[in-house]
């Protein structure tokens, strides 16, 4: 995906974010409908839309999230740090 596309999904706000992933999850089940009836598939088409689908549910709960995903990290490097010292601790 190019980034002016990826641009363009950051900039789109929630809900219209969530429309375009239920369209596509529509386009997903009505290919996979059409390959069971027809016997014609997806192709590659069925991962371009699954992808996408994951690229804008990861944007929505980023957005959703906001600046609270920064200290989560944090917190979770000091937890390392600390089993790891008294793992040490518990062998010698």
């Amino acid at each position: 995906m190019k980034r002016s596309a990826k641009t363009e999904l950051r900039a789109k706000s929630v809900d219209d974010l969530q429309k375009q992933s239920l369209e596509l999850r529509e386009q997903l089940f009505k290919g996979r409908m059409t390959s069971a009836i027809e016997g014609k598939g997806l192709g590659g088409k069925a991962r371009t839309l699954r992808r996408q689908i994951a690229r804008i549910e990861t944007f929505i709960n980023q957005s959703r999230q906001g600046a609270a995903k920064a200290p989560a990290a944090k917190t979770v490097a000091t937890k390392a740090s600390t089993t790891k010292s008294s793992s040490k601790k518990a062998k010698v």
